[in-house]
């Protein structure tokens, strides 16, 4: 039967009211599901809580609370879906084990803000993508913070103040494209602020002062804007300040005035005025500068005679290229000593002796020298990233060194001094081993320098000798014994290689090893608070964890007090080369300095 061409338009019509009378029923069928999923999660999470705490959230569930849109602390959008839950001050206790964010995927705000709640905060939280604001401020939270963090990728405001957070802030942090608020104060957090928290703005806080034990201050390459905050004054123990304030190139006036600033700078290392309009000459004064290492006047209108005094020292090295051969090599400058300076010849003559019959792959090449009345000049082999010292405190050159490379620069020091004490025909002691004095190549291998104090001893002799060397890194008998053994070495390679497992130089901690009854409170420290946090040990498999900690054990050898019980060069050597990884007698985050101490490798 053919259908009446005059009724078509009805049954259209009735199509089209069929489909538009479903299409509420399926979403008010859908929303009523997420409604219903979002009401389970809370009366679950609610039931985890203690007592009280449940009755300060009685509106949910009640008779007449079947909608959680209409329950305390909650808001809803128009299509019942729950966008914020805020619940500050509610005097809430428990944890956030049952709650299951995942309920809530278009949640836009969590405010448990100034509550009791505790326990580690679930990595499910850092899944809700659409989440604006989390404040998690003054409760007692504990663990640390996730890396899943960086998933929360609308997020404008976190706060986690005010709880016992503790381990490193996660680069992840970083990823947070939108994150205008970051609140982290009055935790425990530890290890370096990562460098991928960036374009920072407003003022830097005047809280910064109560960090008393900072000493180091980055906040270079931000956006900051107001006064450099007077606290920063109380940090007493801040050696390194980086705030790059000038980046506009705008500056007219910089005070520093009302300070404590004494004497001359004689430790200064960095001095970087280039890019500015000073003008006028450069003062003789800065020729003083024994420890500078990197001086920067460019792009400025200075004027006259760079001063003569002005790198006049033994360890002024300039990079060349020989002519027709392509070779690059480092010349090292000694100007003529001056009557009441005899040690510099001494040094150039030193050093000289020291380089000419050495051959190993991880000390520096001797090419050559020449003198005049003038001058003296070494050309050594030139090492292409500088000192070890650079390069632990450059952020992202660290961040390269992974433990293998560690390691290998440990190995390849041993190697060195092992030969230079037990393979050369007459052993030679450095006397200077430090990380200015070693030296990384493109492939991160140690190469040993400056042979300037070098001692060239007949074998099982010692001899007295003025005080040399670098403080921080000469063995304590030096001081009063004046007695220069091959133990010396030994001694500053333990030094060094803490330092290199640390990220800086280790300091008290090394006193704490010589005389730990007298440093009971650094060996309570654990040893994943003291490792350089580049090397995200928690992250690692538990044999590198065993390397770490087996290493460690041949350095707090190095470091023992009596020159006698350390071991050898040698034996150095062949237990970081063909010994075995101890095995863990607990777990490594719970290991001390004092545990390491009681279980040090014996061998001398």
């Amino acid at each position: 039967m053919l259908c009446n061409p005059l009724h078509a338009p009805y049954h259209m019509a009735s199509t089209v009211l069929v489909i538009l009378l479903l299409v509420p029923i399926i979403s008010n069928t859908v929303i009523s599901s997420i409604a219903l999923n979002q009401r389970e999660a809370l009366l679950k999470w609610k039931a985890s809580l203690d007592n009280q705490s449940q009755k300060v959230l009685s509106s949910w569930g009640d008779s007449k609370g079947n909608d959680p849109c209409h329950w305390v602390g909650l808001a809803c959008d128009e299509a019942g879906s729950i966008t914020n839950i805020s619940l500050a001050g509610s005097n809430l206790t428990g944890t956030l084990h049952g709650f299951n964010s995942l309920a809530f995927p278009g949640l836009r705000e969590l405010n448990f803000r100034n509550n009791t709640l505790f326990g580690p905060v679930p990595s499910h939280v850092f899944n809700l993508s659409k989440l604006v604001v989390l404040d998690l401020s003054f409760n007692e939270f504990s663990g640390n913070i996730s890396s899943g963090i960086g998933g929360l990728s609308s997020l404008s405001k976190l706060d986690l103040s005010g709880n016992n957070l503790a381990g490193q802030i996660p680069p992840e942090i970083g990823r947070l494209s939108s994150l205008s608020q970051l609140f982290l104060s009055t935790n425990s957090l530890t290890g370096r602020i990562p460098p991928e928290i960036g374009r920072l703005n407003g003022f830097i806080p005047q809280e910064v002062g109560r960090m008393r034990s900072l000493n180091q201050l980055d906040c270079a390459s931000n956006f900051f804007s107001g006064p450099i905050p007077a606290s920063i004054g109380n940090l007493s123990q801040l050696t390194h300040l980086t705030l790059y304030i000038c980046l506009g190139g705008s500056l007219q006036f910089l005070a520093a005035n009302r300070n404590h600033l004494t004497g001359r700078l004689t430790r200064l290392e960095n001095l970087l005025l280039n890019d500015n309009k000073l003008v006028g000459n450069i003062p003789q004064e800065m020729g003083e500068l024994s420890n500078m290492e990197h001086l920067s006047l460019a792009a400025n209108s200075l004027m006259g005679v760079i001063p003569g005094n002005l790198g006049k020292c033994f360890r002024a090295c300039r990079k060349a290229a020989l002519p027709g051969t392509g070779l690059v090599v480092a010349v090292k400058k000694l100007c003529a000593p001056d009557d009441d300076q005899p040690f510099h010849l001494e040094a150039f003559e030193s050093e000289i002796r020291a380089l000419v019959d050495i051959r190993h792959r991880n000390i520096v090449k001797f090419y050559g020298f020449c003198t005049s009345k003038e001058h003296s000049f070494l050309v050594l082999e030139f090492v292409e990233r500088g000192s070890l010292r650079n390069v632990l405190r450059n952020p992202e050159e660290a961040e390269k060194l992974d433990w293998d490379k560690r390691l290998n620069i440990i190995k390849g020091l041993a190697s060195a001094l092992s030969y230079m004490h037990h393979d050369c025909q007459s052993s030679i002691i450095h006397r200077d081993i430090s990380s200015n004095n070693v030296l990384l190549d493109l492939e991160y291998e140690a190469h040993v320098s400056d042979f300037g104090i070098a001692r060239i001893l007949k074998p099982d002799s010692s001899f007295s000798t003025s005080f040399a060397g670098t403080f921080g890194y000469t063995a304590p008998e030096l001081a009063y014994t004046r007695q220069v053994t091959e133990k010396c070495d030994v001694y500053s390679f333990g030094v060094v290689t803490m330092e290199v497992i640390m990220g800086r130089h280790p300091g008290d901690l090394v006193l704490s090893i010589l005389t730990p009854n007298n440093h009971g409170q650094l060996m309570l420290q654990l040893l994943k608070d003291v490792i350089d946090p580049h090397l995200q040990l928690e992250r690692k498999s538990q044999v590198l964890m065993e390397q770490v900690v087996s290493t460690l054990k041949i350095v707090v050898a190095c470091l023992h007090p009596e020159p006698q019980l350390r071991p050898t060069m040698l034996q150095v050597y062949n237990a970081l080369t063909n010994g075995r990884p101890s095995h863990l007698s607990k777990p490594f985050s719970s290991i001390s300095l004092g545990d390491l101490l009681e279980a040090s490798l014996s061998l001398a």
